[in-house]
């Protein structure tokens, strides 16, 4: 539920008034019948299974994450011990399909190559890289494997450096190990940061500017492209024919309609999560 209040609100909130925009002054809009064709998988959170063809495509994450929260829980709670040979097995076939190796099953089911992207790019590994990772920092046994190469005060710092290494490898496909890399390098990330507070990056993850932009980062990532649409706009009306300054005002457009989101909005339904604290 607590979860449900921060996810739900803003994104329901923002289907609606898409819907009322494109029914009313929208009509005859370019992105209208687009819309509607996109709005029902984004309703029902499986956009991660199909081409959008309009800005709504950015929910493919929001699809794939609500989708674990549905069921994977019931794993854990009801099959405990056969969470970790699942959670294996999963991020097995996520590689098998993410190296190429199932290409045969999957044009068998109806896929092209490159189909369906949520598979073939960013998959389910991240998540569960996550998973395995909480389990791993759970269990005193490989905890204890996993704490000297965790706990170094400078361990974040180095998996910062490693992602932005990988990512900056010149080449044009990433599948196979470089995504991968770049999967594992983030959970390091994440587990580095967790086993202790006093690592190398705490200062720079409590500047203020950063907490903030971290409380509506959520609202940011969901409307950011409705905000760049804006400031395209803008900027055409303005005469002003450069791409350089899409980025600068897309940004500031996003954090403050995100801000503005958080505010007047978000917050009333936030504030209702302290009924579903453990």
């Amino acid at each position: 539920m607590r979860r449900f209040l921060r996810i739900f609100p803003i994104y329901y909130g923002l289907l609606f008034a898409l819907t009322l925009l494109f029914l009313t002054v929208g009509k005859h809009a370019n992105m209208r019948d687009p819309f509607f064709s996109d709005l029902p998988w984004a309703l029902s959170y499986t956009s991660n299974w199909v081409a959008f063809g309009t800005f709504l495509s950015i929910t493919w994450s929001l699809s794939a994450e609500e989708q674990f929260y549905l069921l994977w829980p019931p794993v854990e709670r009801f099959l405990r011990g056969a969470a970790i040979p699942i959670l294996l097995a999963l991020l097995l076939l996520s590689q098998l399909i993410h190296f190429r190796v199932a290409e045969g099953v999957m044009a068998g089911l109806g896929f092209s190559p490159h189909e369906p992207v949520m598979l073939r790019q960013t998959t389910f590994t991240p998540i569960l890289l996550g998973v395995l990772l909480a389990h791993a920092l759970h269990e005193p046994r490989s905890f204890a494997y996993l704490r000297p190469l965790l706990h170094g005060r400078f361990a974040p710092l180095v998996a910062v450096v490693l992602i932005l290494a990988i990512c900056s490898l010149p080449i044009d496909d990433i599948t196979g190990w470089p995504r991968l890399s770049i999967h594992i390098a983030m959970a390091f990330l994440v587990g580095s940061t967790v086993v202790r507070e006093d690592h190398a990056l705490m200062p720079a993850l409590r500047h203020a500017p950063l907490v903030q932009i971290g409380t509506v980062s959520y609202g940011m990532y969901l409307l950011h492209m409705i905000c760049r649409h804006a400031a395209y706009t803008a900027l055409q009306k303005l005469g002003v024919t450069a791409e350089w300054p899409l980025f600068p005002c897309t940004l500031a457009i996003t954090v403050l309609v995100a801000w503005a989101s958080y505010t007047f909005y978000e917050s009333h339904f936030l504030k209702m999560k302290t009924r579903f604290s453990a």
